[in-house]
């Protein structure tokens, strides 16, 4: 019984703060505040190519936020940055690697230095959130979602990157999997597990699109 409750509350939550919006209009508030000195810096790293980045990545660690960011927020890029500077691996936790992956990956893709073979049409991120009901939990996660667009014809494909799977970045060409749909990508990142909704934002953090499944009931 408690659990049914909780997932319904927990899909509430996910309908209302995350789907509309909500959370990424929370975060664009707290990191105005408790990160006011990075707004404006230090300069993003200019990586030379994506095997580079990828390089760089092997030595980041997943941190999760604290009460002293809001407890669940996206930093500023620049503050990922300084944490990068200053050698600390720990730079943050699935919502900061995201957004400042998809600001990094932005530059090297106008700089026409990221994958063989493909443009890049644009970078986003995405949320997810679902049910896990072996582990008796709601979860979510946050990567940074693009679409590449082969140079030689064919469908545009998304694309996904994030601290789950650093090592789709090899040699400078995408070795990951590419989906059909952002819904594909939302599905394969549950784990099998059922997915609630997931919701889409820019590089500024305004909501681009969403959707919920409304798959509250517990089986």
């Amino acid at each position: 019984m408690w659990f049914r409750l909780y997932v319904w509350l927990a899909g509430l939550w996910v309908k209302l703060f995350i789907q509309t919006g909500l959370y990424y209009h929370y975060s664009r508030i707290v990191r105005s505040v408790v990160e006011y000195k990075f707004r404006h810096g230090p300069p993003l790293r200019k990586y030379a190519n994506y095997t580079q980045l990828l390089d760089e990545a092997q030595r980041w660690k997943w941190r999760a936020d604290t009460w002293r960011v809001g407890w669940d927020s996206f930093s500023y890029p620049s503050r990922v940055q300084d944490s990068i500077n200053r050698r600390d691996p720990n730079i943050g936790d699935c919502d900061d690697w995201s957004l400042y992956l998809a600001w990094v990956l932005r530059a090297l893709e106008d700089a026409g230095r990221i994958f063989e073979g493909y443009r890049c049409l644009w970078f986003r991120v995405l949320t997810v959130n679902w049910v896990d009901e072996h582990a008796r939990k709601v979860k979510g996660h946050n990567v940074c979602v693009f679409i590449l667009q082969p140079l030689g014809g064919g469908a545009p494909q998304y694309a996904h990157v994030s601290n789950w799977d650093k090592a789709h970045i090899k040699t400078g060409r995408y070795n990951g999997t590419p989906y059909a749909s952002l819904e594909e990508v939302a599905n394969d990142l549950t784990s099998n597990g059922r997915l609630l909704g997931w919701a889409v934002c820019d590089l500024d953090l305004h909501l681009v699109r969403s959707k919920d499944y409304g798959r509250y009931d517990v089986r």
